[in-house]
């Protein structure tokens, strides 16, 4: 949580009044002077899930267009020939070669062994890409978006009932950007937050979701984002990643 004014995090501390202690975050910058009671800034917060969580019905069209398409590009990827982790063992294995040339054997100058070398490189970039899309297709897709559907349903409820440190890690896991404070309200949700990527799906007759305003990109983003962050709450929200 920063303050919205000048970025900085904000401070947790405590106010004595009429024989009691208050809790109360607060901004460490004199200038600033954003400041709330710990009750109204988590009041706010499971306010903010509430009004992020998305209905039911739609998250099940969102997850039908995501199989859908995931499903279609594993098809798509299945005739490609060559194992990318070969592919780019083959290449690093050059560049070894290319090393001993230049260094131990001096068989070439440091100008003939930087242009090859630089050729060697931009022919990794794109299968280290591949692979990456490779280890990709070996996630339980499914699984995550049911992980993930239980827990953007329950938001607020796991993480009222959460300890601190739990709490901690769905806030990460909601808002990977953090939040911003000014004026007793949080600042414009950050194109990183998870519930940023449920842009709009369309349901036709048949009730068949479709994927017009959902792109593979988007999809590819939202599938990385889940497959690097579910296991970091795993049994914080009482089911396994």
């Amino acid at each position: 949580m920063r303050s919205e004014a000048c970025a900085r995090p904000l401070t947790g501390s405590w106010s004595h009044g009429r024989g009691r202690r208050y809790a109360y975050y607060h901004c460490p910058g004199r200038a600033c002077g954003t400041s709330t009671t710990k009750n109204a800034l988590e009041g706010d917060f499971l306010a903010l899930l509430d009004r992020l969580r998305p209905r039911p019905e739609y998250l099940r069209l969102f997850k039908a267009v995501v199989l859908d398409t995931w499903k279609a590009k594993r098809q798509e990827s299945a005739g490609l020939e060559a194992d990318p982790r070969r592919r780019a063992e083959a290449i690093r294995h050059r560049k070894e070669r290319l090393l001993e040339a230049f260094v131990y054997r001096g068989a070439i100058n440091q100008a003939t062994y930087q242009a090859q070398l630089d050729k060697l490189d931009a022919d990794l970039t794109p299968v280290e890409m591949e692979r990456h899309d490779a280890e990709l297709e070996g996630l339980d897709v499914e699984g995550l978006l049911s992980y993930a559907e239980h827990v953007m349903l329950n938001a607020g409820a796991l993480w009222r009932d959460a300890e601190h440190e739990h709490r901690i890690r769905l806030q990460a896991f909601f808002f990977p950007a953090g939040l911003t404070r000014a004026d007793g309200a949080f600042g414009t949700v950050t194109s990183g937050s998870l519930f940023n990527h449920l842009v709009p799906v369309e349901e036709t007759k048949s009730g068949v979701a479709t994927q017009s305003t959902l792109g593979w990109n988007q999809i590819l983003s939202f599938i990385q984002q889940l497959g690097a962050n579910c296991g970091k709450i795993a049994g914080v929200c009482g089911v396994r990643a």
